[in-house]
This record gives structure tokens, sequence and C-alpha cells, in this order.
């Protein structure tokens, strides 16, 4: 009578080996996100920087280096933060 109340144990559930689920943030998408908001900021702080009488550089070149410059720190922060994040969750 107490064998009737066990689940049987079937094959899949010998077979099956756990796995560990590893937790670590997407790579790309960080490195996106931080590129378009340096982007973003580069372009604002172009817009509502210096007056361009004063500057030797048309105003949409301001905007285009100040986009380059903080679009590649934005890159840069969000890989370290990125791999900060990993690092934390792999403990």
């Amino acid at each position: 009578m107490p064998d009737e109340r066990r689940p049987k144990e079937t094959a899949r559930d010998t077979l099956v080996p756990r796995r560990r689920v590893r937790r670590a943030p997407n790579l790309v998408a960080f490195l996106l996100t931080g590129g378009v908001i340096g982007v973003i900021v580069g372009a604002v702080i172009a817009a509502v920087g210096a007056d361009s009488a004063t500057s030797n550089y048309s105003h949409s070149t301001s905007i285009g280096f100040f986009a380059v410059i903080f679009g590649a720190l934005g890159v840069l922060v969000a890989a370290v933060v990125a791999l900060i994040i990993e690092k934390v969750m792999t403990r």
C-alpha cells in the first residue's frame, strides 16, 4: 500500500542533469544604450553651448563633434557598468 502513494520515478527524472542558470547582462544592449545616451547628451550640450558667432565651427559641426565624443564616452561608461554588474551577479 505505501508504494502506491509514492510517485513513480521516470527515466527522465534520473537522466536530466540540473543546470545552473548564468545571469549576466547583455553587453551589446548596454553598449548601444550608452552610445545613444552619450550622443543625445553631446547634442544637447552642443546645442545649448557656446554661441556660434564666437566660434570657428558651424552649429552642426559642433553638434556632430560633441555627439561623437560623448557617444564614445557613453559606450565606455556602459561597458564598465556592465562588467561591474556581471562581476557582482556571478558571485
